[in-house]
């Protein structure tokens, strides 16, 4: 769906709402995707119909009634009954989600509305597993791109086709390892964007906010060839810079098929979980170990607001704790026998 197509689905769910919601969503202005207040609108109603119909104390209100002093009859024990029914037909990852904006509205209504206790303050975590982390490493890194560049593994059909691509896959999945942009990023430039004096390129992040993102030399010179052959191809400064076939903006859905191709062809033990976003992924591992674990660096190159979603990076790099196993040792003369 696209953002007006968002906002419509938002607007009519919020005219079911109290007056309170539709703050509490307006509020969040730029700095949410439209696609996340449309979440955040149906993850509230949803709760609010769950109370009316499981609480004695919401039994005869109507939902768009449900006054801030209502809402102080919720207790955290309502919270757990409401997030065990959800669990046994939702993942935990969805559930958390659920809960995480439950918590942040009645962190708003506490702050800002009067509410006077905030009822997930005293709920049970949901407790979500683990998973490890997929990216590709330095050697694994090459074998791609240099799949890219000859079209390792191809046939003399597929090599024709990719000779007249190979520049544009080149420098998209280049730009992508070098500055862990997302797909949807990536997808969004524009000639316009790209700043090669500056290495810089402008991009549309997550939740709307325009931001410019730093490339390397190495893609900077990559750049400037494709951006002069779309200039000699008669692309104007605001046409797309990546464009398939027919000329069009490249899709996210043309990039993921691409990459599983290239994935298939040159790390075919990894290739079933391979997406572009795991791209992202083998950046982060690759600045994280070359910066010296500076994690902060990361989270910043990333776009991220808060450290403890980059922390996953810290987490994977399981080789740091070993090759640390002599640093207080340094200096020291430990062994007299010696």
């Amino acid at each position: 769906m696209d953002k007006n197509t968002y906002a419509e689905k938002t607007n009519k769910i919020l005219e079911t709402l109290p007056e309170y919601c539709q703050d509490f969503i307006y509020g969040k202005g730029t700095e949410t995707a439209y696609s996340t207040m449309y979440e955040y609108s149906k993850d509230i109603s949803y709760f609010l119909d769950w109370i009316i119909l499981n609480h004695k104390d919401f039994d005869e209100l109507k939902k768009e009634n449900i006054s801030i002093s209502d809402l102080d009859n919720i207790t955290s024990d309502d919270i757990n009954n409401f997030l065990v029914t959800l669990g046994k037909n939702l993942e935990k990852k969805t559930l958390a989600r659920k809960k995480a904006t439950l918590s942040v509205l009645f962190s708003y209504l506490c702050e800002k509305k009067g509410l006077k206790k905030n009822p997930i303050a005293g709920s049970s975590k949901v407790k979500l597993e683990e998973k490890e982390l997929v990216y590709l490493t330095d050697d694994e890194q090459k074998a791609f791109l240099d799949c890219v560049y000859h079209g390792t593994g191809m046939t003399n059909r597929q090599l024709k086709h990719h000779e007249h691509y190979k520049l544009r896959d080149y420098v998209l999945y280049s730009l992508l390892l070098d500055t862990g942009l997302r797909v949807s990023e990536l997808t969004g430039i524009s000639i316009k964007d790209v700043d090669i004096e500056e290495f810089s390129v402008c991009v549309l992040r997550k939740g709307g906010k325009v931001e410019t993102v730093y490339y390397s030399d190495l893609v900077a010179e990559l750049l400037d060839m494709l951006v002069s052959k779309r200039k000699a191809e008669g692309a104007l400064e605001k046409d797309p810079l990546f464009v398939s076939s027919s000329g069009e903006r490249i899709s996210v859905r043309m990039v993921e098929v691409m990459t599983k191709k290239y994935a298939m062809l040159s790390v075919p033990k990894k290739a079933d979980k391979i997406s572009p976003h795991k791209m992202r992924s083998s950046f982060a591992m690759t600045l994280y170990r070359k910066s010296d674990n500076n994690l902060l660096l990361v989270q910043k190159r990333l776009s991220h607001k808060n450290i403890t979603t980059t922390n996953i990076y810290a987490k994977a790099a399981k080789d740091e704790i070993k090759n640390s196993r002599n640093l207080n040792a340094e200096g020291k003369d430990i062994n007299p026998f010696a």
